[in-house]
């Protein structure tokens, strides 16, 4: 498992006073963020923005990347959760990857995080984590496919789909034409000529 999906998982809960703290430091770098590349922001710069010093800064995160990644992670929970809701209510028939996507486009601050060209991927990576599970689960179960074949097809539907996702999100694409795009993949309805040649496999 991704270590960035480890931690996000193994954090002790906080107390009151604490969560609140940790949310103005998150709001105050996400305010700084968003006019400013994040590689120019400063641990001093997000400190005095919140009004927490040094230690209290350092007690919740260990520098700016550390930060930033739990705001990745925020981001893809969030879309974790309204996806659940959804396919639990039966607002959508499409897959749960398809349906994730979904809530991402929906999701602006959500897309900032996780699709900018600076992210970190660990918002990404909790996101892959859990859609993964809930593939093999269905998968596994159903079509007596091997592990491995399951999450080799895993892999080619989400890394393409992100992909379309992050190279769209930085056209500021219409996000019909994304998801029309999308839907294209993941149905194999996206053809090149040299995969409908068949002569050429017998030379693997």
């Amino acid at each position: 498992m991704n270590p960035a999906v480890i931690k996000a998982k193994t954090l002790k809960p906080l107390d009151r006073r604490a969560r609140r703290t940790r949310q103005a430091i998150k709001e105050s770098f996400a305010a700084l963020a968003a006019n400013r590349p994040l590689p120019d922001l400063t641990v001093k710069e997000v400190m005095e923005r919140a009004g927490v010093n040094r230690a209290t800064f350092y007690a919740h995160f260990s520098n700016i990347e550390d930060l930033e990644r739990a705001m990745e992670t925020d981001a893809a929970e969030r879309v974790i959760e309204r996806a659940t809701r959804m396919r639990e209510s039966e607002e959508h028939r499409e897959g749960d990857l398809a349906v994730a996507l979904v809530c991402l486009l929906d999701d602006r601050d959500a897309c900032r995080w996780l699709l900018g060209p600076q992210s970190l991927g660990a918002g990404k990576a909790l996101l892959a984590d859990h859609l993964e599970r809930l593939y093999l689960q269905q998968i596994l179960a159903t079509d007596g496919m091997t592990e491995l074949r399951a999450r080799c097809l895993f892999d080619y539907a989400f890394e393409g789909a992100f992909g379309v996702l992050v190279r769209c999100q930085g056209q500021a694409a219409d996000p019909r034409e994304t998801l029309s795009v999308i839907r294209d993949l993941l149905t194999g309805t996206l053809t090149f000529p040299w995969w409908r040649s068949t002569r050429h496999w017998g030379r693997c």
